[in-house]
Order: structure tokens, then C-alpha cells, then sequence
């Protein structure tokens, strides 16, 4: 936390802060304990030693960004150290309540309710508006002590801190009416995801979909982890391609077993990914939702990064099936579009990230593996 701050304080581009955290309810609090601010705070806090260290080396950090002279450094680090304990200190009776019941409920075997992710967004915000006070008078006298061409980029990198900013502040405004992913608050544990598996297959039992996008109960009950939309539509998308595939080159049993294997494998490696990197996109899609200029650099990187991984996935889930079908096979789908039957749509390359709106799968424009090997016969 007091590195985000600094980073923060200083301009620096720095990803959006995580994910609030669940708190607890009320009622569940221990007397005299987080939550009571006339009685000693309990739990984790860095020492002023700690404290101080992770100043000084983020601060090492922004002078080679920065490219800062020693006198540059010097002063930035001196002000950095100045303004960031005293204000963790000043505020601790509200930040450090915050801070632990986010690890005690995000670790905790039961997910959080709907009534503690609330009162948890009451209390965050107002001292959310207190650090982005302090950030914003904290960026100001910075920008005084660099030169013209440092505050160029120093004002790219406060305007990503801004974005950023904006996006945690509706979020809490979300969670503070109930409207939350239950990832965005709570690590699942194996034994409640085995059981959510089971509850989903009883509720739909022919439903086998590897993709289904699992719906999210924003009344307050705990509710199965969804894919955002755009992600539950292109491995919906990867599913008919794989499907449109095997019936291309008349696959036998073995072959689609084969090709169901990799694409079970794939959407695996996609569900890590999008449970890893949720809130990310849920924000650079709302972004894109409200904003039709998306020439941003700061968007257009996010894009790449929260999608670059899953273009890189069809791209292998594309690649492997490539290798399933004999030269046979190859041969009779290659007559087959000689002869006018539709062909597989090519689905390998990324598509423009600032074109994605909304997000479909890619185009492929490379050679197929049946052009490459007719083309070598």
C-alpha cells in the first residue's frame, strides 16, 4: 500500500489499486478489536522502518524513470518522505481496519455478503477521497521540482493515475449499492468451487459447455464467479470454432476427442486468466462502454494486456488443431472448398485492440495448414 502510494503521490503510472476488500460484518467484529476506533488497533501495519524502506525504493524507482539529477532525487525523496508516514500515521485509525478486514475476508472459508462489501464501501470511501486530496496536492509540488521535458512525461503519467483513479471510485460506488463480482472480494476456496461445479451440472445437466457464463446474484446472496460478457463470448466463440473444425475435416471419434482435450485445456488456462486479471477487465471494458475515443495510449495498453493472452491462447488452440487431421482429410476439405462449400472462418490474429468494442475472435490472415502443405505437395 505505501509503495501504490508513493507511486501515486509522485505521478507515476501505477495499476489501478486492488479490488477493495470485503469486510466484516458489524455484528462479527471482535469488541475492542479493527472496526473500533477507541480501542487499540490489532493486525498488520508496517512499521515506520518498513515503511520508510519502501519509500526510498520506490523513490529510486521515479528517479529512473525520471531520469532525475542526484539534487532532483534528493529533494523528491526528502518531500516523498515527508508527506507519506505522517500521513499513513494521521490515518491509520481508518486505513488499517480497511486493510485487514480486506485479507481477513478475502481469505476467510465463506464468501463475504452483500451487507459487508456495503458498509465496507461506506467507510473506504471518504478516506479514498482523503488520499486522493493528499495525492493531488502531493503531485503538484512535485511537477514544480522537475524540468520541462520531465513534466511531459510526469503529466502522461498523472493522467493514467487519474484514469485509474476515477475507476476505483465507481467501483466503490458499485459495491457500496450491492452491484459486485464475487472474485472481485473473495479467493474461492477448492471445496466451494467443486461445489459450485456440482451445483451448476445438477441445474443443467446437459449443459457441458465448458464456457457458460455463470450469472452473479448482486442482492447480497453469494453467487458463482462470472466471465464478463465479452470474455464469455469469445470462448463461446472458441468452442463453435473447434465444433465448425471437426466438421470441416470429418474428424473421427479419436481426433475430436483429441480437439475437445485442447479446447477444455485452453478454456482452463483462459478461466485462470480472467479470474486473475477480473477487475481489470471489467474496468477497461467500461472504459471503452463510456468513452467512444479509445486512441488512448494508456487504454490501448491495458487492451493488450488483459486480451493479449487470450489471442495468444486461440492462437495455440489453433495451431494444435491445425496437426489433428490426416493428409487425407486435408485433401477432402481442400476439394470440398474448390467446390463451393463454406470454408472454417481463419480466426488466429489478434484483432486491433482499439478497435474492440466490443470483443469478438480474431481474424486469422496467415496461410492454413491445409494451404502449407498443398502448397508443398
Amino acid at each position: 500500500m505505501t509503495v501504490s502510494l508513493a507511486a501515486a503521490t509522485f505521478g507515476q503510472s501505477a495499476p489501478p489499486p486492488p479490488g477493495p476488500p470485503p469486510t466484516a460484518a458489524p455484528g462479527n467484529r471482535k469488541p475492542g478489536s479493527i472496526g473500533d476506533q477507541h480501542a487499540p488497533l490489532d493486525g498488520f501495519w508496517p512499521s515506520r522502518r518498513l515503511t520508510r524502506s519502501l519509500i526510498r525504493r520506490w523513490a529510486q524507482q521515479v528517479g529512473e524513470h525520471y531520469d532525475l539529477r542526484p539534487d532532483q532525487y534528493a529533494r523528491i525523496e526528502q518531500h516523498l518522505l515527508n508527506r507519506w508516514p505522517s500521513f499513513l500515521e494521521q490515518n491509520r485509525s481508518a486505513l488499517q481496519p480497511l486493510v485487514n478486514e480486506y485479507f481477513e475476508m478475502r481469505l476467510d472459508v465463506n464468501p463475504p455478503t452483500s451487507d459487508q462489501i456495503a458498509d465496507w464501501s461506506a467507510r473506504a470511501m471518504p478516506v479514498f477521497e482523503r488520499v486522493r486530496r493528499h495525492l493531488e496536492t502531493g503531485q503538484q509540488q512535485v511537477r514544480a521540482m522537475l524540468t520541462a521535458s520531465q513534466q511531459a512525461r510526469f503529466d502522461a503519467d498523472r493522467a493514467k493515475l487519474a484514469l485509474a483513479m476515477s475507476l476505483m471510485e465507481s467501483k466503490l460506488r458499485q459495491w457500496s449499492v450491492g452491484q459486485y463480482e464475487l472474485s472481485e472480494w473473495w479467493d474461492e476456496t477448492p471445496r466451494h468451487r467443486r461445489e459450485r461445479l456440482a451445483r451448476r451440472q445438477t441445474a443443467n445437466p446437459n449443459d457441458d459447455s465448458p464456457a457458460t457464463a455463470r450469472t452473479t446474484n448482486a442482492s447480497g446472496t453469494p453467487a458463482d464467479n462470472t466471465y464478463p460478457p465479452r470474455v464469455a463470448a469469445e470462448l463461446g466463440a472458441w468452442e463453435a470454432y473447434v465444433a465448425a473444425f471437426c466438421e470441416k475435416y470429418n474428424l473421427d471419434r479419436s481426433q475430436r476427442n483429441a480437439a475437445h482435450s485442447i479446447l477444455r485445456e485452453m478454456i482452463e488456462r483462459a478461466d485462470t486468466h480472467t479470474r486473475l486479471n477480473r477487475q481489470r477487465i471489467l474496468a477497461i471494458e467500461r472504459v471503452i462502454e463510456g468513452n467512444e475515443n479509445v486512441e488512448q495510449p494508456d487504454v490501448e495498453a491495458e487492451l493488450q494486456a488483459v486480451y493479449g493472452p487470450l489471442d495468444a491462447m486461440f492462437a495455440e488452440l489453433s495451431k494444435r488443431l491445425d496437426r489433428l487431421p490426416t493428409d487425407a482429410q486435408l485433401r477432402q476439405a481442400k476439394a470440398a472448398e474448390s467446390a463451393g462449400q463454406p470454408r472454417l472462418p481463419d480466426q488466429s490474429a489478434p484483432q486491433d485492440p482499439t478497435s474492440r468494442t466490443s470483443h469478438d475472435v480474431k481474424t486469422h490472415t496467415g496461410p492454413s495448414k491445409t494451404d502449407q502443405r498443398q502448397g508443398g505437395e
